[in-house]
């Protein structure tokens, strides 16, 4: 089966006309092929506070998830070989991978342009967190209140259910 990974890709532009020219370099210099940019893409971020020096609203991103990301595998090469080219035309750029083993984990942020620059990715959602999210239900019961309210009466109609917490306490 093979060591998996969850891989986040992210390269921020100025602007849509930088994006555009950093894409079609890209494919005219077979950095990456069409079915690779595939994978992306365009997150715009209208109502960011400026930041200084500039305002990155375009935001190229992939998310790849319980993927086999080898350095020798053509497909990670492409990947690389384009974020590299995003570093060295400094644009900011963020590659996360998170392997299987809770240790292994590879975070490696360019805040591109120049060190007087900050980008901080972070403003724009982007971090590492061992963790995973669950969305929200309509009604929540500890194990004790779902058995409660789901114990037959006496009368043997079916028992009311109510609306309870909204976590789940052990």
């Amino acid at each position: 089966m093979g060591y998996r990974s969850d891989v986040l890709q992210a390269i921020a532009f100025p602007s849509k006309d930088k994006l555009l020219s950093f894409l079609t370099e890209c494919r005219l210099d077979g950095v990456i092929d069409k079915e690779e940019l595939d994978h992306y893409e365009v997150r715009v971020f209208c109502d960011m506070p400026d930041l200084p020096e500039t305002k990155f609203t375009y935001v190229l991103h992939a998310d790849f998830r319980d993927v086999k990301w080898y350095e020798s595998f053509s497909d990670v090469q492409q990947h690389e070989a384009m974020l590299e080219l995003a570093n060295d035309r400094r644009y900011p750029t963020c590659f996360i991978r998170l392997g299987e083993e809770t240790e292994d984990i590879v975070e490696n942020v360019d805040s591109g342009y120049d060190d007087t620059f900050e980008f901080y990715w972070w403003d724009y959602g982007y971090q590492v967190y061992r963790g995973y999210d669950i969305s929200d239900a309509d009604a929540t019961l500890t194990m004790q209140d779902f058995i409660k309210t789901n114990r037959s009466s006496d009368d043997g109609q079916q028992p009311e259910t109510s609306e309870s917490q909204d976590t789940v306490s052990a």
